[in-house]
């Protein structure tokens, strides 16, 4: 990490520079800017300032496209009709005035403008979390409507300033500008998109590879111990066994925190200590330590 952090490189040194985009020279002398994927200025970036080898670097979690969600910024609402058994979205409309029929009898119904519904007929399927009077939003509507002539009912989504509609897919590029400034090391960097994406981390492990991955918890991995033998009997097994992740203390150790500051900031690309040491039997020998930093 010492060749990311400053200690030893991976510091913006010329001038400022944006990690968030490309730009390109057109032929007639126009600037063309692209953004860049948040994988390959990862690879990149690590490839570049810390000199990993590719194969060192191994980015995980990460996909190269994203969901974009969607917000309806009209000033006049507009009505999406759903089929009730289908879950089929129809044509929007801005006409509030279109006739839909419920039935109000057996054999009876009557026709009703889907803007005069109440707030609670509408369909809440796109509205997350709670209401102003924190309860649950009905999923459904208990009003279906039908269409005049056709005896399949719908449910009326109404959709205002500001709620979110759908998404759209897009490649996953840094949201804003990833601009680095002189003095600061490219870690800034990847903190700036790891801050973005939430759950993500990343560190050399003890191979040596930079690792970059989406934190585990327990939202995302779930272990179960149920098992079933041949026998098609089922019990609680150990879960040591089938758990990716075992604690075993040994010889009563443990160990509660571990400390290591290396001072690597006067660490030169390689340095020679000669002295001299004595044997069992007193006499005096040569010894020479190298340190090799590449």
């Amino acid at each position: 990490m010492t060749l990311l952090n400053g200690d030893l490189g991976g510091v913006i040194t010329a001038y400022s520079v944006d990690f968030g985009q490309m730009t390109e020279q057109q032929k007639d002398g126009s600037l063309v800017k692209t953004k860049l994927l948040i994988k390959d200025i990862i690879r990149e970036g690590v490839h570049e300032y810390a000199r990993e080898p590719y194969k060192n670097i191994i980015i995980n979690d990460l996909d190269e496209d994203a969901l974009e969600l969607l917000e309806y910024r009209g000033t006049e609402p507009f009505y999406i009709p759903i089929e009730h058994m289908t879950g089929e979205v129809g044509n929007m409309t801005l006409e509030g005035s279109t006739i839909f029929y419920k039935h109000v009898g057996e054999n009876n119904c009557t026709g009703v403008r889907i803007d005069s519904l109440e707030d609670e007929e509408y369909d809440k399927r796109i509205e997350l979390g709670l209401n102003k009077s924190n309860e649950p939003l009905k999923l459904y509507p208990t009003e279906e409507l039908a269409r005049a002539g056709e005896d399949n009912y719908q449910t009326i989504v109404k959709v205002q300033t500001g709620d979110v509609v759908g998404y759209r897919t897009t490649t996953l590029t840094y949201a804003g500008d990833l601009i680095a400034n002189v003095g600061e090391t490219f870690v800034s960097v990847l903190d700036k998109i790891k801050n973005m994406l939430g759950d993500y981390e990343y560190f050399y492990d003890l191979d040596g590879n930079f690792i970059w991955q989406r934190r585990p918890t327990y939202v995302n991995v779930s272990w179960n111990t149920i098992v079933q033998n041949e026998d098609e009997e089922k019990f609680a097994d150990n879960a040591m066994y089938n758990t990716s992740v075992t604690y075993s203390f040994e010889n009563s150790r443990l160990v509660t925190a571990v400390q290591n500051n290396p001072a690597t900031e006067g660490i030169k690309n390689d340095y020679s200590i000669f002295g001299i040491r004595k044997t069992s039997s007193g006499t005096e020998v040569p010894v020479h330590i190298r340190y090799a930093i590449d």
